[in-house]
């Protein structure tokens, strides 16, 4: 892990920064051990280290080169030291506010492309800066250059040990392969300068080593006299890069906590775990350190590796402030290539875990999604890339939604009656007229890409039927009606009223009707009744079936005669099933006795 954040820190504190490139590895280092160290004491996660994400260095990477544009010098570095350090206290203190305000729970909802393609585009950013370490600059790439014997001999050896590690470390999985591996390649290294004869500053400015300053107090990096050189104006200018810290610190916790929710198979407190994230990293601004969160991967591998209790961070955390007292100064002999290849591995990583293996696992759709972020925040910005992520994301969603079915279920009155007791010419009218009446049961928020569809085959329906007579809604289900809803059932009562068909809407809340009403005209208001509860709704379609029926057969005795003989048929069927019921009466007679009780006496009591 110290070999790590080397390579990260030689990112960070890179170009013009690189004399305060061991005061910069100071305080990434000092940081992390505060971080590990609280985070160990408070989780409640066997075996868990916080620390800062990788991903969340790459926005330091980007503010630090955007600082390089504006400034130079001590103002540059002592500038950038105060960026790091109010980041680290405000991503503290939101993080924490998250989980005070037991908010930490909602974002678990964050679209798993969106992570997915944060991540990978993350991953694709780190490849291209350790590249661009060993001198290969994808970006602004100039023929021959790349091919220049230094320039070849560094970018060659990253990518070759980073190819070896990624195979190795497949076949070998030990916490010792990076740490090992790392020292034969810098132990190597010297060698065969000692074996050619090359002096150790020559190599250095051929770019194989790292142009670091002398410096006898790494930390504290700075003291008050320092505060009078910030800049100010250019500090608030990074706000944006600020947001896009924070959203990449965000995501990496959510993506990480649901990371462990699945490993360990068990439900973990998000708020508490966010509350000790915003802790640990208000304490790591105390010391000029960087945020932090929840690192996965070491914490899963701290519990492979039976090694899950705070004695493990805090042995890590020792380890990295030994460095910071007595190593610090041995990273100007550590190759850049085996740097770069770190980087190289690292970023490797992202891409497999969050692009490559999503290639069989997600569908077509979803994964096509994650490519996009991705591309989209190498061509145009970690934060925009974002932005365009989230808006195709909710787009798909949009469209997912309004495929689900918001109609739970839907009859004609042929198949249900109203609780109401009906004379045998009036069931014999329902009877008839029922598939003219059509009641939807709607439930759940009706949107815009819902209401359309709804509307559209309700529409057929009338259009198909020629005489429909009546429409019914139960809204009892329902939660709301966005504008673009209102506006579609607003115009359909207008097509209804052109078909003479009235609307009947049941148990609407008391929001949604006074939407509604507000959304229709006097005229249409006369075709739309509205009920308590379904049952009444459907006695009311009876009702005006019936109306409608009885006016109908004024005119056309073909009508009258019709309901006159299915009254009689009605009538017969029921006289045979009273004969039926007296015999099956008279048959019990033999086993029964008849008693006689006078009004308000008794029939039974207890006891």
């Amino acid at each position: 892990m110290t070999v790590t954040k080397f390579a990260i820190a030689s990112l960070i504190f890179g170009g013009m920064l690189t004399p305060y490139f061991v005061e910069g590895c100071t305080l990434i280092l000092v940081g992390g051990s505060v971080m590990a160290i609280a985070g160990a004491l408070r989780s409640e996660i066997p075996g868990s280290l916080v620390g800062t994400p990788f991903a969340v260095f790459l926005v330091f990477v980007v503010t630090s080169h955007a600082l390089t544009l504006e400034l130079e010098g001590r103002t540059l570095f002592v500038t950038f030291v105060v960026f790091i350090v109010v980041s680290a206290f405000m991503c503290g203190v939101l993080l924490y506010l998250l989980g005070k305000f037991k908010i930490a729970g909602l974002l678990r909802f964050v679209p798993y492309e969106v992570a997915a393609g944060s991540l990978a585009g993350i991953g694709v950013l780190v490849v291209l800066l350790g590249l661009r370490m060993c001198g290969l600059d994808l970006r602004n790439l100039q023929y021959g250059s790349f091919t220049e014997l230094a320039v070849f001999l560094n970018w060659g050896f990253a990518l070759l040990y980073a190819v070896l590690l990624i195979w190795v470390s497949k076949l070998w999985r030990s916490f010792l392969l990076m740490p090992v591996s790392f020292v034969i390649v810098c132990v190597a290294t010297h060698l065969t300068l000692a074996a050619f004869a090359i002096p150790f500053d020559t190599a250095r400015e051929a770019g194989f080593f790292l142009e670091i300053g002398v410096t006898k107090n790494a930390w504290p990096p700075l003291s008050l006299q320092d505060v009078g050189q910030v800049d100010w104006q250019v500090l608030i200018q990074q706000i944006p890069n600020f947001l896009a810290l924070f959203t990449v610190l965000l995501i990496v916790t959510v993506v990480g906590i649901s990371g462990l929710e699945l490993s360990a198979n068990s439900e973990l407190n998000w708020n508490r775990e966010f509350r000790i994230s915003g802790t640990s990293s208000m304490f790591s601004a105390a010391v000029f350190g960087l945020p932090g969160a929840l690192i996965v991967t070491s914490t899963i591998q701290h519990q492979k590796l039976h090694a899950a209790t705070p004695i493990t961070s805090i042995t890590l955390a020792v380890v990295m402030l030994l460095f910071v007292f007595f190593g610090v100064e041995v990273v100007r002999y550590i190759p850049v290539p085996a740097l770069g290849a770190i980087l190289l591995q690292l970023g490797w990583y992202l891409i497999e875990d969050w692009l490559v293996a999503n290639r069989k696992r997600l569908p077509r759709t979803d994964f096509s999604i994650v490519c996009v972020i991705c591309t989209c925040i190498v061509v145009f910005g970690y934060f925009r890339g974002i932005a365009i992520g989230i808006a195709i994301a909710i787009v798909l969603f949009l469209i997912r939604l309004s495929s689900v079915p918001v109609i739970e279920r839907d009859f004609s009155l042929q198949q249900a009656r109203s609780r109401k007791t009906r004379s045998v010419p009036d069931q014999a009218i329902l009877r008839d007229q029922g598939n003219r009446a059509w009641l939807y049961a709607l439930r759940g928020y009706i949107f815009f890409g819902s209401a359309q569809s709804l509307f559209s085959r309700i529409r057929r329906k009338v259009e198909e039927a020629e005489n429909s007579s009546c429409i019914l809604f139960d809204l009892s289900d329902t939660t709301g009606f966005d504008l673009s809803a209102i506006d579609a059932f607003a115009k359909f009562n207008q097509f209804a009223k052109s078909k003479f068909t009235t609307v009947v809407i049941a148990g609407a809340p008391v929001g949604v009707r006074k939407e509604l009403e507000r959304s229709v005209e006097g005229e249409i208001q006369e075709h739309i009744y509205w009920e308590v509860d379904e049952d009444r709704a459907i006695e009311r379609a009876e009702n005006i079936l019936i109306e409608e029926y009885t006016v109908n057969i004024q005119d056309n005795p073909t009508l009258k005669q019709d309901l006159f003989d299915e009254v009689a048929t009605a009538v017969e069927r029921r006289l045979q099933r009273q004969s039926k019921f007296e015999e099956l009466i008279s048959l019990l007679q033999v086993w029964g006795e008849i008693q006689e009780y006078k009004p308000g006496e008794t029939i039974c009591s207890i006891g």
